[in-house]
């Protein structure tokens, strides 16, 4: 994205610490640290709904700058303040336009959108195994290859929580490689002749890693709509599954797709947070570096 190293470079001549998110909570690019743009994002609805675009909050050594309506620039300085005002006017005269044209106000405001691809994966008696896979965004497309490989690393962080499946449990892991994070919902399925009584499986849902803080936000309901799906797919699998039989990627396809369609109902936006501005500042503990 030339616009945004063009933006970062004006930027980072002067404050070396800053972010750019869109009001969704898409984390563009952030040089703060991880801890604390997640902090901040929290806050973005506030900031929306109190900061008309083209002005700036400063509080303490923190600035927060609406750039355009959707596009809100984070930085942390001790600068003086009129250094820093000056620097937030040239941005707003140098690249107002350009970043608009750029981040145009999402069409889709659904959180389907975002998603790259979702992955089912079982440890059966022969180990880890990829079960199917739906592939949602084309541009970013997850290959047979790709979705064996996010299967595996999922099933075999299982064997690190013995009782992660047992308890029915969402967890977020990244997936680098494809600068994604991954959504699982672990738990097990029940199975005649399975070692226990049952074979851990995982539920993935892949989406681009600058998403991470609305996915955080959404805990609860990605939580929610998985364990609803999880005994449907359960008695798919019962039905179809025999070890000396390679299924048919079609046999959960349906039900992948419906998954997809139920998340594709929530909002693709960063819950609204009652944390105060005093609360947020002192939650971002980078400041006491500056």
């Amino acid at each position: 994205m030339q616009t945004i190293d063009s933006l970062s470079n004006t930027i980072s001549q002067i404050v070396p610490k800053y972010a750019f998110v869109l009001d969704t909570g898409s984390i563009i690019k952030s040089t703060i640290s991880e801890e604390n743009i997640l902090q901040l994002a929290k806050f973005l609805p506030k900031i929306c709904k109190d900061l008309k675009p083209g002005s700036y909050i400063h509080k303490s050594k923190l600035f927060i700058y609406r750039l355009t309506t959707n596009f809100v620039v984070f930085l942390l300085s001790d600068k003086d303040k009129q250094e820093i005002i000056t620097l937030l006017e040239d941005i707003g005269q140098g690249f107002t336009l350009k970043i608009a044209r750029e981040f145009k106000l999402h069409p889709n405001s659904s959180l389907g959108s975002i998603i790259r691809s979702i992955v089912f994966s079982v440890t059966t008696e022969k180990g880890p195994e990829l079960m199917d896979w739906i592939v949602n965004d084309k541009e970013n497309s997850v290959d047979d290859k790709d979705a064996y490989k996010i299967a595996m690393k999922t099933m075999l962080n299982l064997t690190d929580e013995l009782e992660g499946a047992k308890k029915k449990v969402l967890f977020f892991q990244p997936f680098l490689m494809y600068d994604a994070l991954g959504i699982s919902y672990l738990f097990q399925i029940p199975f005649p002749g399975a070692r226990g009584g049952s074979f851990d499986s995982a539920l993935t849902v892949l989406v681009d890693f600058k998403h991470r803080a609305v996915m955080y936000s959404l805990y609860k309901e990605l939580e929610e709509i998985l364990h609803n799906f999880e005994p449907k797919i359960t008695k798919e699998f019962q039905n179809v599954y025999q070890d000396d039989i390679c299924l048919s990627k079609d046999d959960f396809n349906g039900t992948l797709v419906d998954l997809r369609n139920r998340i594709d109902r929530l909002n693709f936006k960063i819950l609204d947070s009652e944390v105060l501005m005093d609360e947020m500042i002192n939650a971002v503990r980078e400041l006491n570096d500056i």
